[in-house]
């Protein structure tokens, strides 16, 4: 096996007697952190994820994180760790409103256009619940 060499220091043998105490100290800081880079690699295990994602979805996603200088997959760890932070989305949902059917629609519209006055107001109006039970058997019954 051949000996030690960091990736941008020399061999001592290549080292001037001026810069050998900064060459010791530059050499054990590199030894010092490849060891701990490499116990950190040891004890955090990276897994691989997967994304289906429609690419014209992919492309504004990566255009949006790129201007502000971010990457896709630092992205999705920091929703990773505040979904799991705040044990919740971490950004608001909300399910869209049921779109309504045709009759609803002109029910909405008729009512607006009563109440400004476009259409007059001819719906019942009553006293008393046994006046609209009453109205309700009378037309409906």
């Amino acid at each position: 096996m051949p000996p030690y060499k960091p990736q941008n220091l020399p061999y001592i043998s290549e080292i001037p007697s001026a810069d050998f105490p900064l060459f010791c100290i530059m050499r054990a800081f590199d030894i010092e952190y490849t060891l701990i880079a490499r116990k950190i690699r040891q004890v955090i295990q990276m897994g691989n994820i997967t994304i289906r994602m429609n690419d014209d979805l992919k492309a504004r996603v990566n255009q949006t994180l790129d201007a502000i200088g971010m990457n896709f997959n630092t992205y999705v760890t920091m929703a990773s760790i505040q979904l799991v932070n705040q044990q919740r989305l971490p950004f608001d949902t909300s399910a869209r409103a049921a779109e309504p059917n045709e009759q609803t629609k002109r029910a909405m519209l008729e009512a607006e256009a009563k109440e400004r006055g476009i259409l007059p107001d001819d719906a019942a109006t009553f006293n008393s619940a046994q006046d609209a039970i009453a109205w309700l058997h009378n037309n409906h019954g």
